[in-house]
This record gives C-alpha cells, structure tokens and sequence, in this order.
C-alpha cells in the first residue's frame, strides 16, 4: 500500500492527529520525587567525591537502602522479588541518579545484567542470581 494510502486509512480512523501524552503518570512522579529526595539527602557531593576515591567505588550501604526501596528489582518480576516496571520507570529513576551523579554500579548491575539474566530465567541459577539481585545480595556487573 502507497504511503498516502496508509495515511489516508489513519486519518480515517481518527489517529492522524490524535494528542499523545508524553508526560509522566501518576506513579512516575511520585518515583521521581522520592527517587529526588532520597538521593538529595543520601548521596551528596562529599559522598560521590569520597567513593571516588574508594577502590570499591560505591557505599554498601547506600546500596542496601536500594533494594529495599526496590530499586534493584524494579525491572524484575514479582516471582523473582522485584516489582515488574518498565523502562519508562527506569529511565525516570536514572534520571534522578544521574542529577547527583551516583557512583556505584547501578546501571552494570540492576539493568545490563538483571536483564541478561531475564533471558535465561528458566535456569534455576538465573532465578537464584535474579532472586539474589532484587535484595542486594549479589551484584554481577556486564
């Protein structure tokens, strides 16, 4: 079909113009300004300066206070202790990290491995790992 075609069949379904809202739901905001008030308070730029320094290079404790905000598991299914979000939730949250520019291995660990890890879930060390993973427990880096 000729693209003119294909619009002319769009408009005619009344999509041509319909609004698209780019804006963040409810649920986005309040983690964005949760996810900004924490960070403001935990993680200021003596911390970031400090752990830079660090060979480990981010605070256990810090990250510990993550998990049990949920933030490691927040691209991970309930049944392997996360909370199932999506990337637009994600992308919120890594917006409000990179404001305090937050050392650690956040992006390596919650997002690059969790989601390798996702594609191997059937195999019960992938499940333990994930498990693993959604508490703070274990921190595999890509």
């Amino acid at each position: 079909m000729p693209i003119v075609g294909l619009r002319e069949r769009i408009r005619s379904c009344g999509l041509w113009n319909a609004a698209m809202d780019f804006g963040l739901n409810q649920d986005q905001q309040l983690l964005r300004q949760s996810a900004r008030d924490f960070l403001a308070r935990e993680c200021d730029m003596g911390l970031v300066r400090r752990l830079m320094e660090e060979e480990e290079g981010h605070d256990p404790g810090l990250w510990a206070q993550f998990a049990e905000l949920g933030w490691l598991g927040l691209l991970l299914p309930s049944d392997l202790g996360g909370i199932g979000t999506d990337f637009v939730d994600l992308a919120v949250l890594l917006e409000e990290m990179g404001q305090v520019v937050l050392p650690g291995p956040y992006l390596s660990t919650a997002v690059l491995a969790a989601t390798l890890l996702l594609e191997e879930r059937a195999d019960p060390c992938a499940r333990e790992a994930l498990e693993a993973m959604a508490t703070g427990r274990f921190r595999p880096s890509v």
